[in-house]
């Protein structure tokens, strides 16, 4: 007899759509290039011979030391519960309860979470806004400097690089930065994993010298969900702190089809140069078609406020108000059979990684091509669709970029009731996001901006994800 969940039989229906995904997980779905046994036959504890990740002397201590040679670390840590652990265990290691570290407040949830978990104080770096579209740009070396100079008391900077949308900072200025004060830097480098694959990339976090680097694999590679990296390369953080936290943050019993899954992706890319040139090659050719059309742009390095940018990073862009990403992405989605990654106020992101098909690259360039040419005869279709359009307005992209008044720090908000508050408004005790990408718009201790709260509605009531909590 077999027991069939709900969740179970909704993947295999969705299997069954066959929609090309334009989305992590890196692997695509790939089972012809890349596939393993049935998980059960494979799926172990730390039997006699396979080693223990908290504790690795033999096989697994083995990959590691191979990852870390292919990658150039002094020291690479699988994860197997994704960057959030990772990011955690790297932030553990260099702050303790109380301490202060300055922290981009574009970063993930996940570091929000240890900050308060651990009571720390926090100054927020901003990074630059790309204003026409609403999306957040590089962080300015002087900004980083200045901010440094302001609070020698920090223990540490963390950054990400690269964003969601694929902008790359200039690591190496900001870890020279930083190193010069003796602060570690930690970059969340989660969508960057692949970049030690071509020149045709940007140069790595870990190529420019930062302390502690925290890398997805399944995000833009051939592996499972939840696999992760993290590279160590510091003289200022102690890597037994590293290895101490990652133990805290990552499970008792780590899978060993995600480990295997991780060491699978490293023999890979060690062989991958065949892929690698034939999917720069369509990359190319997406990205010239598209440049082509009338409605639709690319996000790419031509602003000022972006270092350098990641190819990889679809970022359609609508240019006009009639369409918002969400109406792109249902479209692509209902009409065309193609999964985007997300969709933001006025975009959408495709995200490709080297398992993608040149068939896949060139559905999506033909139905860009197709909705540019019928683009008034679908703005009017999604228009008498939208079941919520009395509500809706037009999206505005300064949703990442309107600043709220900072009171408190995030552990003390729920300490703070209104009657302890000077303030005419009230502080926010929770986080507001959407997700994807789970950056937080408001965080507690914070008193929102009110243009602000009136946009986060307005996504919502355009069928935005937005969560509380």
């Amino acid at each position: 007899m077999q027991f069939k969940s709900e969740l179970y039989n909704k993947l295999l229906d969705f299997r069954k759509l066959n929609r090309y995904p334009f989305h992590m997980p890196g692997h695509k779905r790939n089972s012809n290039e890349v596939s393993i046994v049935d998980p059960f036959e494979i799926d172990i504890t730390e039997i006699e011979g396979f080693d223990n990740l908290h504790n690795p002397e033999d096989i697994i201590k083995r990959e590691m030391d191979r990852a870390a040679k292919f990658y150039g670390s002094k020291k690479s840590y699988f994860l197997v519960n994704g960057s959030t652990c990772g990011n955690m265990a790297a932030i553990s290691s260099i702050a303790d309860v109380g301490d202060k570290i300055i922290v981009a407040r574009n970063c993930h949830k996940s570091v929000y979470n240890v900050i308060d978990l651990l009571k720390l104080k926090v100054e927020y770096l901003y990074p630059e806004i790309i204003d026409e579209y609403g999306i957040a740009g590089a962080y300015k070396p002087e900004d980083v400097e200045q901010i440094i100079s302001e609070n020698h008391d920090a223990k540490a900077i963390v950054i990400t690089s690269p964003t969601y949308e694929g902008v790359v900072s200039d690591v190496e200025t900001i870890c020279e930065i930083a190193h010069n004060n003796n602060m570690a830097v930690i970059v969340d480098s989660a969508h960057g994993a692949h970049f030690i694959l071509s020149d045709s990339f940007p140069k790595s976090a870990l190529q420019c010298k930062a302390d502690i680097v925290i890398e997805s694999l399944h995000k833009t590679l051939p592996s499972l969900t939840q696999t992760g990296i993290l590279h160590f390369n510091s003289e200022i953080i102690k890597q037994e702190k590293v290895e101490k936290y990652l133990s805290v943050f990552q499970s008792s019993s780590p899978s060993y089809i995600l480990m295997s899954s991780i060491t699978n992706c490293i023999n890979f890319m060690s062989e991958s140069s065949p892929y690698v040139d034939k999917y720069l090659n369509n990359i190319c050719n997406l990205i010239e078609r598209i440049n082509e059309l009338e409605h639709f742009k690319l996000l790419d390095d031509q602003s000022e406020k972006i270092y350098k940018f990641d190819i990889s990073k679809i970022v359609i862009i609508c240019c006009g108000y009639e369409m918002a990403g969400i109406g792109l992405m249902e479209i692509l989605r209902e009409k065309y059979n193609l999964e985007m990654e997300m969709a933001a106020g006025s975009y959408v992101i495709a995200m490709t990684s080297v398992l993608d098909s040149e068939e896949g690259f060139l559905r999506l360039a033909e139905a860009l091509e197709d909705i540019d040419k019928n683009y008034d005869e679908i703005i009017k279709l999604q228009y008498n669709r939208n079941v919520n359009k009395e509500k809706c307005t037009k999206l505005s992209n300064s949703i990442y970029h309107l600043k709220n008044e900072k009171v408190c720090e995030i552990f003390e908000a729920e300490m703070i009731s209104s009657s302890d508050s000077n303030c005419s408004k009230e502080i926010s005790k929770k986080y507001v996001y959407l997700y994807p990408p789970g950056i937080p718009l408001i965080v507690p201790g914070e008193i929102p901006n009110d243009k602000l709260v009136k946009e986060i509605n307005n996504y919502r009531n355009n069928g935005y994800q937005v969560i509380e909590g």
